[in-house]
C-alpha cells in the first residue's frame, strides 16, 4: 500500500481510498500540510485532518457548481463526485459524537446526489425501512433494458456506500451487472442518522434488500448476489448462508470475526487509536471488553456449511489484519457451496494488502469478473452490434 504518511497507517489507508476516487494533485493539496503534524497529539492531528480535507472538498465542490452553472454538466458531475469522496475522507476519522460529523456526512451525500445526476449515471436513491430507521442505498443500472443480474454491495467496518460506489461503479456497469450499494447496519447513514447498530444476523437486512430488488423491473430476481469487504467478509457469507435467494457470495477480504480473531492480536496489527471508539459506536458497547464480547457472537460455523450458492473469498497475502489461513478456513468450511474458491492476491501481482487497498481496482475487477461468470453478466464487449 502506498504510504503517504509512513508512520500513520490510518491516514495512509484513507489516502489510498482517496486516490481511487480523486485526483492526485488535489489529494496532495490536502495531505502536504499534514506531513509535519504526524507526531502531534491525536486531537491536533484530528483537527488538522478534518480541516485540510474539508477545505479541498469545499474548493472542488465550488468548482463543480460553477461548471454546472455554465451548462458543463459532465465536468461538474465529475468534480462533485470527487468532492463527495473528499468530504467522506475528512469525516471518516472523526471521533464518534463530534457534532460536526453528521452535517459533514450529509454534505457529502448532497454532493454525491448532484454528481450522479449531472454525470448521467443510471442511479437511483433507495430507502428501505429497517429497525426503526432506514437503510439508504444507491441502485445503479448498466445500459440496456435488462433484466440485469445484481449484486448487493454492503460496507465493512468503516466504509460507506458512496466510497464503494466511486471505486466500483464503472466495473459494475461495464460487466452488465446492476449493483445496490447500501449502508447496512452499523455503517454510513444507517449508523449516523438512525443509530442503527451492528448485529450478527446479517441475513435480516440482506433479505430486505432482496425484497426491494425483487420489485425492480430491470433486475433479474433469480440472479441476485451479495458482496462486501473487510468486516463485510463476515456479513456477506453469514447472509448467504441463511438467505437462500442470494445466488452468489463474495467476501472481498476474509473476516471470521468471532471464530478466529484474537482481539489483542488484531489491535496490535491495526495500531490505530480509532479502533476502540469506532467499535463502541457501531456496537453500542460501553467498554472495549464489552465490544469484543459482542463480536464473539459473530460466528460463521453454521452459516458457511449452510451456504449452497457459489462463494468467493478474495484475500491478499500481505493483509496485516486477517491472515491467509483464516481465508482458507472460510472456504474449507463452505462444504455445500456449489463453487467455493479462494483467490490469493500476491505481492508481485498487487492488491495484496487488506481488501486490496494497494490496488482496489485490481481486486474489484477480479470480483466483478467472477460475479459476471456466475450470475451471467459479461466479461468482454458485445462485438455483434
Amino acid at each position: 500500500m502506498y504510504r503517504y504518511f509512513k508512520d500513520n497507517f490510518a491516514w495512509s489507508f484513507s489516502v489510498s481510498l482517496a486516490m481511487e476516487m480523486g485526483q492526485i494533485n488535489e489529494i496532495d493539496q490536502a495531505c502536504a500540510p499534514l506531513l509535519p503534524l504526524q507526531n502531534e497529539s491525536a486531537e491536533i492531528m484530528g483537527e488538522a485532518w478534518h480541516a485540510s480535507w474539508t477545505e479541498i472538498a469545499d474548493k472542488v465542490a465550488r468548482q463543480g457548481r460553477a461548471d454546472a452553472a455554465k451548462g458543463h454538466e459532465f465536468t461538474a458531475g465529475m468534480k462533485l463526485l470527487r468532492a463527495c469522496g473528499y468530504y467522506q475522507i475528512a469525516e471518516r476519522l472523526m471521533v464518534p459524537g463530534d457534532a460536526r460529523r453528521n452535517p459533514l456526512h450529509q454534505t457529502s451525500i448532497d454532493c454525491f446526489a448532484e454528481g450522479v445526476a449531472l454525470s448521467g449515471h443510471r442511479t437511483t436513491r433507495v430507502e428501505i425501512p429497517h429497525d426503526g430507521g432506514i437503510m439508504a442505498g444507491w441502485l445503479t443500472l448498466p445500459e440496456g433494458p435488462g433484466p440485469h443480474p445484481c449484486l448487493i454491495f454492503s460496507n465493512g467496518f468503516d466504509s460507506t456506500k458512496e466510497i464503494l460506489y466511486l471505486i466500483h461503479h464503472d466495473l459494475s456497469c461495464q460487466r452488465g451487472i446492476a449493483t445496490f450499494f447500501v449502508d447496512n447496519e452499523g455503517s454510513g447513514e444507517a449508523l449516523r442518522f438512525h443509530d442503527m447498530k451492528l448485529k450478527p444476523e446479517t441475513e435480516i437486512w440482506a433479505g430486505k434488500c432482496v425484497d426491494y430488488l425483487e420489485t425492480v423491473q430491470q433486475v433479474d430476481s433469480d440472479r441476485i448476489g451479495i458482496m462486501a469487504l473487510s468486516f463485510g467478509g463476515y456479513s456477506a457469507p453469514r447472509a448467504a448462508g441463511f438467505e437462500p435467494r442470494l445466488k452468489c457470495c463474495i467476501s472481498l477480504g476474509a473476516n471470521p470475526v468471532g471464530d478466529r480473531i484474537n482481539p489483542v492480536d488484531f489491535e496490535a496489527r491495526l495500531s490505530t487509536p480509532e479502533i476502540d471508539s469506532h467499535s463502541l459506536w457501531l456496537t453500542g458497547a460501553k467498554t472495549r471488553k464489552e465490544a469484543w464480547d459482542i463480536f464473539d457472537a459473530y460466528t460463521l460455523v453454521d452459516a458457511l456449511p449452510a451456504m449452497k450458492c457459489p462463494f468467493l473469498v478474495a484475500h491478499g497475502e500481505l493483509d496485516m489484519l486477517i491472515p491467509m489461513e483464516d481465508a482458507q478456513w472460510m472456504v474449507d468450511l463452505a462444504v455445500n457451496s456449489s463453487r467455493a474458491e479462494l483467490k490469493k492476491f500476491t505481492e508481485e501481482e498487487g492488491a495484496a494488502e487488506h481488501c486490496g487497498a494497494d490496488d482496489p481496482q485490481r481486486i474489484g475487477a477480479f470480483c466483478y469478473d467472477w460475479a459476471a461468470e456466475v450470475l451471467g453478466g459479461r466479461t468482454k464487449p458485445d462485438k455483434t452490434s
